[in-house]
Parts: C-alpha cells; structure tokens; sequence
C-alpha cells in the first residue's frame, strides 16, 4: 500500500535500523525533498527517513512544498478564495 501511494511522488527513501520509526521530512516553500536530510538524521539517527517533493508548484516554477501534496497540480489561489467575509 506505501509503494503505491509513493509512486505518485519523487521522493527519497534513507533507510534506517531495522527496528527504528520512519521520521517523515516535509519541505516548504522552494525546497525539495533533499532539503531535510541532514536535518532528519542529526533528530534521528536510526530513523529511516521519507522526504516526499510537493506536487503543486508555483506560477514561477517553484515547487510549493510537501503541504501541497494532497492538493492537485492545477490549485491555484483565486481571488475568491482569498477574499474573506466580516
């Protein structure tokens, strides 16, 4: 079940000790998945770390981040979704 919700994405897998927990590394803004590495195993030295890259990218290229994952490629803000009601 992992691997195929991980073929939808370019991600990088560290594999860690046998028995230790998956430390799950999310990039924002202009990062991607490499971005957190060294970061995830100076927190967890055992860990196996997962760093999925973001799927939705801004107009100018630059990839969102890993929060973006669950939204489609083509969300977009609008100005009806950035207007607010008083």
């Amino acid at each position: 079940m992992a691997t195929e919700f991980l073929a939808g994405f370019t991600h990088v897998f560290v594999p860690g000790a046998a028995d230790a927990s998956v430390l799950l590394c999310l990039h924002g803004t202009g990062g991607d998945e490499r971005d957190l590495l060294d970061l995830g195993r100076a927190l967890r030295p055992d860990a196996a770390l997962l760093a999925p890259r973001g799927r939705v990218v801004e107009r100018d290229g630059t990839p969102r981040g890993s929060s973006g994952a669950s939204r489609p490629a083509t969300a977009r803000p609008t100005p009806s979704r950035l207007t607010t009601t008083r």
